[in-house]
């Protein structure tokens, strides 16, 4: 039986030159392949060395941004206990007949004063 293969694949009717010629191109192509092949290896290897980097770049950053959340609700919640103490120190003074902003001259007179069941003992 004949096989119908194309003239370009027809081994038998070509020459030693054409043959020689084809067996150049073939390594050529295979030689152009695994230069390729190499080339990709390498830029893969880039790539997953870049995406270690920037890996381990957003854990720090996450890392920071979380003991940044921290720091802020900390200094929220500090600033909203200095504002309940300034409150309740005025209103202490209030009680006993101080005027906001004026100077004490004697803390101890609070403290003698302090029977006054919401203000705190001072000594």
């Amino acid at each position: 039986m004949v096989e119908n293969r194309p003239a370009a694949y027809d081994f038998d009717s070509m020459t030693m030159a054409q043959l020689e010629i084809y067996a150049t191109e073939l390594q050529r192509h295979f030689q152009e392949e695994r230069r390729l092949r190499e080339e990709l290896e390498m830029r893969n290897q880039e790539l997953e060395h870049r995406l270690k980097e920037l890996t381990a770049l957003n854990q720090l950053f996450q890392k920071h941004l979380e003991q940044r959340l921290t720091a802020v609700s900390s200094l929220q919640s500090l600033a909203s206990t200095l504002e309940q103490l300034s409150k309740d120190a005025t209103a202490m003074l209030i009680k006993v007949g101080a005027t906001p902003g004026s100077p004490l001259e004697d803390l101890d007179w609070l403290s003698a004063n302090s029977e006054h069941e919401d203000i705190p003992d001072l000594g």
